[in-house]
């Protein structure tokens, strides 16, 4: 079967380095703005057919209410983006819902951050409740799972056995990095064209 343009970017698109993400996103009349994750998912998206443009976005009388009552610390309040920061107070309240054993990280911000492209804020207790039952389910398992933006990591750890010097390890990271970001800056650029004559 062959390889559609779709195949090869969701296959290696998360061997692009952020500029060149923004400089596509820009090139497909984009926002090229958000998380590296954020915005391997609008390109996705974009491959898909799904996307839309962003439209200046007008607050109603009810969210500039809630973004008023987000700053507040509490288990009911909702994570509200543009309001909401990994400050003390914050971290305070979730020490109290979870434990000591909490700590920012990377799947965390990553959920909010899903729930808030679905277009729902979830509370702080119900990121807890997300937060711990992630945390158990990775400790349980042993392993923590790298997230797919993180090729560099994933591409060492298969050539460990390799004995390959640094610099040797180092070259053959950029030549498979090129390889991938090539392949699909090419095909990205290949939808867009299509697009454009349309």
């Amino acid at each position: 079967m062959m390889e559609t343009d779709l195949d090869v970017i969701e296959g290696s698109i998360y061997f692009l380095k952020v500029p060149e993400l923004k400089q596509l996103l820009t090139d497909a009349g984009l926002k090229p703005s958000g998380s590296k994750q954020t915005m391997i998912n609008s390109l996705i998206a974009y491959a898909k057919g799904d996307s839309k443009r962003p439209s200046a976005p007008q607050l109603s009388d009810g969210e500039r209410a809630l973004r008023q009552k987000a700053n507040q610390y509490d288990p009911t309040v909702f994570i509200v983006p543009g309001v909401y920061t990994n400050n003390r107070k914050s971290r305070e309240l979730f020490h109290t819902l979870i434990g000591h054993h909490f700590s920012f990280t990377t799947y965390g911000m990553d959920w909010i951050k899903d729930r808030w492209a679905e277009g729902t804020c979830p509370t702080y207790q119900a990121f807890a409740e997300f937060w711990q039952e992630e945390y158990m389910r990775r400790k349980n398992k042993g392993a923590f799972k790298s997230k797919q933006t993180l090729q560099r990591v994933q591409f060492f750890r298969a050539m460990k056995d390799r004995n390959l010097s640094k610099g040797e390890l180092e070259d053959a990271w950029t030549r498979e990095r090129e390889h991938h970001a090539t392949r699909a800056i090419e095909s990205i650029r290949r939808i867009i064209a299509k697009r454009s004559k349309v």
